[in-house]
């Protein structure tokens, strides 16, 4: 698989970071939401009993049911606010038999009768006889959950004293105030996604313009070569610094390659003329004894013979010479000028 580029990878990382983060903050934000609702509600309740049986257990004593009522009812009394989620849906007080005493929902509840209304919960709630020395104790049934409370005279049992509470009250208080949380860590994260991603193209530009002056380094001989980019990071920079002296050692190895292959050149050339000159100069001398000989001796016809026969054969030899050097070294043709014209009517006008 091709790897993706830095300047796409790193943003996308950082952005993700920044997202899981967002995320992972929410989740314990909720569970700790979570955890205090539940708190509050279970703080509540408990205080609420404490109160009430308080307030009715004098009342059970004597058994006067229409005092009891009244101090339930003092518990609905009031304008509803943002913590009425914390009163109970109902409250119950029992006899020490189980049967109903006072209810804040007398038609739910019949006064004297076992409170069947609570279906299945009720074998939850009662017989309480293991719970008789516990001050309060919530539990949790199918219908919803309920604070125990046993309610005494000294060492005598009067009754128990219960709350219930619905969990649909809960679970909607949970959710708004789970909304509320989430959609603050939604805006804070999609706030500093931008943030995230300017920071990640930040800290891959400078990485973009090494790797721009990594694959510049031989390919440009204008010296010195620098990386036009303000690294913040000393790590950077200090590549940067070493990426730069590279570029500087190249271009001076590559000044003396130069150097070397000009002298090298200098040097064969000068072996070639030596040698040429050499083979010319054989021919030469030969072709200058050869017309010194004419010149004493022209009027034999012999001798004009031989030095003709020379001259001839010395003109042949320079002339395989430079054939052998056109070979190695094609020279450039030049086009057909006037005075060439000039020439051949020279030469063929003997004729």
């Amino acid at each position: 698989m091709r790897p993706r580029s830095l300047r796409q990878r790193m943003p996308l990382e950082i952005s993700a970071i920044v997202l899981v983060t967002g995320l992972g903050i929410a989740g314990v934000m909720l569970w700790f939401q979570y955890r205090a609702l539940q708190t509050d509600m279970q703080g509540s309740a408990e205080r609420l009993a404490r109160v009430l049986a308080h307030a009715v257990a004098p009342d059970l004593a004597i058994g006067d049911r229409w005092a009891i009522y009244q101090s339930i009812k003092v518990l609905y009394t009031g304008p509803a606010d943002d913590a009425g989620w914390l009163l109970p849906e109902f409250v119950l007080v029992l006899s020490a038999n189980g049967h109903t005493m006072a209810a804040s929902d007398p038609v739910r509840f019949h006064t004297g009768d076992l409170p069947r209304a609570l279906g299945a919960d009720l074998d939850v709630l009662l017989p309480p006889g293991s719970r008789q020395q516990s001050a309060g104790t919530m539990l949790t049934g199918e219908n919803g959950s309920y604070w125990w409370h046993a309610l005494r005279a000294g060492d005598t049992a009067l009754g128990t004293l219960i709350l219930g509470f619905a969990p649909g009250a809960f679970w909607s208080q949970f959710m708004q105030a789970a909304a509320r949380l989430v959609a603050t860590i939604i805006a804070a994260t999609v706030a500093l996604l931008p943030l995230g991603w300017w920071l990640g193209r930040r800290m891959a530009r400078p990485l973009e313009v090494l790797d721009d002056c990594v694959a510049r380094l031989g390919s440009e001989p204008q010296l010195p070569m620098s990386c036009p980019v303000e690294v913040p990071y000393l790590e950077l920079a200090q590549l940067r610094e070493r990426v730069e002296r590279v570029a500087v050692d190249l271009e001076d190895r590559k000044r003396l390659e130069r150097q070397v292959v000009r002298a090298e050149k200098q040097v064969m050339l000068g072996r070639l003329t030596a040698g040429v000159a050499h083979e010319i100069n054989n021919p030469l001398g030969g072709m200058q004894a050869a017309i010194g000989m004419f010149k004493r001796h022209g009027n034999n016809p012999d001798v004009t013979r031989q030095t003709l026969s020379l001259l001839e054969r010395g003109l042949e030899q320079i002339s395989h010479i430079v054939s052998a050097l056109l070979v190695e070294v094609k020279p450039e043709q030049r086009r057909l000028a006037p005075q060439d014209i000039g020439d051949i009517a020279d030469l063929v006008a003997p004729i």
